[in-house]
């Protein structure tokens, strides 16, 4: 893939097996469910990886809050070094700010990068107290008749241009991470496993 950098930095170009880093992250699910019950600090690390591999300056899952109208609380993030960690940090919108964002989420993704973008397109990034978000992917949770929240993957300070093979694996990896997430309260655990299986086996590779 090729990761271009603003001006004054070098051209980065990273050839990324993205199919065995799934791989990895599917193993590392299962590890972490069989081998904890501290289901958070199991998300904490899951996303970690994803930024640590990728470079993300954020990472971060934000939920519907179920008792408040139109808000959305950060309760998973992981942040690089210098970068306010604004977790739990709750945002209530207007509804009409609110209609807007979940009408952008029902196309499954959204893109932003500052100068490769329709510059008509408004940037639906919340503020991350990171300077300037220059590239940011941000993923609906949930299902196509439950939007339940978003995780969001930002750069910042270094344009980004998405391939098709990354987006499809954060794609993947943000719908098990919402299965995951969905776990905490869920006593089922193997109808947790089954779907956690379909997941992973069904989306990765798709044409």
């Amino acid at each position: 893939s090729l990761q271009y950098m603003n001006e004054g930095l070098d051209v980065n170009i990273v050839e990324k097996d993205y199919e065995a880093f799934y791989n990895e992250i599917s193993k590392m699910t299962f590890r972490l469910m069989e081998d904890t019950t501290d289901a958070d600090s199991s998300i904490q690390l899951l996303m970690k990886h994803i930024m640590d591999y990728f470079g993300f300056a954020v990472v971060a899952t934000l939920l519907v809050v179920p008792d408040k109208p139109r808000t959305l609380k950060t309760v998973y993030t992981v942040v690089g070094e210098g970068i306010f960690n604004n977790k739990d940090h709750e945002t209530q919108y207007t509804e009409e700010r609110w209609n807007y964002i979940k009408k952008v989420m029902e196309r499954g993704r959204y893109m932003f990068c500052s100068d490769l973008d329709n510059p008509e397109c408004e940037n639906i990034f919340p503020d991350y107290d990171a300077g300037e978000i220059v590239s940011g992917l941000r993923l609906p949770m949930g299902n196509k008749t439950y939007f339940s929240g978003i995780t969001d993957f930002v750069y910042v300070g270094k344009e980004h241009r998405w391939e098709e093979r990354e987006i499809r694996l954060l794609e993947s990896f943000t719908r098990i991470l919402s299965v995951y997430i969905s776990r905490i309260n869920t006593f089922d655990e193997s109808a947790y496993l089954a779907k956690l299986m379909k997941e992973r086996d069904s989306i990765w590779l798709r044409k």
